[in-house]
């Protein structure tokens, strides 16, 4: 299916009155508990839309470089149900609600897995089964595949 350029045009039009809505926030801090966090500019907001068709719809700071953090957990945990098989990945973490932070280290009683694969412990649950999958190379394929995903080549960034 594709969009007549009106349709695209209107939703552009609609991600650049949101963005005027939302795009400057004034409360809240930036996180200053790694010291690479401390350096963003809070000012930076953008918002990007690529259509199942491949079509990019983009507005103002989209390109700007940004530190991924947790927003990884979901995407890695894709990453190995897609490259090891839903049932190996359930064998380390569950996907249960914990209602724990995000850096919990709360396991389940009698599985000793994570409670999901968005809080620390699973996070890294799911790297060590990726690991133990591809060994050194692990990183590297995620790193490929998350760079995949965003369009472009993605980096570490040790500092943070």
């Amino acid at each position: 299916m594709t969009h007549a350029p009106e349709e695209v045009h209107s939703f552009q039009r609609l991600l650049e009155r949101l963005h005027g809505r939302h795009g400057s926030p004034d409360e809240g801090e930036v996180a200053t508990c790694i010291p690479g966090l401390s350096k963003a500019d809070p000012a930076d907001f953008g918002i990007c839309v690529v259509s199942a068709e491949g079509r990019v719809i983009e507005v103002v700071d989209s390109r700007k470089s940004l530190t991924m953090r947790s927003v990884s957990k979901a995407l890695v945990f894709g990453i190995a149900v897609e490259a090891l098989g839903h049932d190996a990945v359930l064998e380390h973490v569950d996907v249960e609600p914990s209602g724990d932070a995000f850096n919990s280290i709360q396991l389940q009683p009698g599985t000793s897995r994570p409670f999901n694969p968005l809080i620390n412990a699973g996070a890294i649950a799911v790297a060590g089964a990726l690991h133990a999958r591809f060994g050194d190379d692990a990183l590297e394929m995620t790193l490929e595949r998350l760079s995949e995903a965003a369009g472009h080549g993605l980096e570490v960034d040790e500092a943070v």
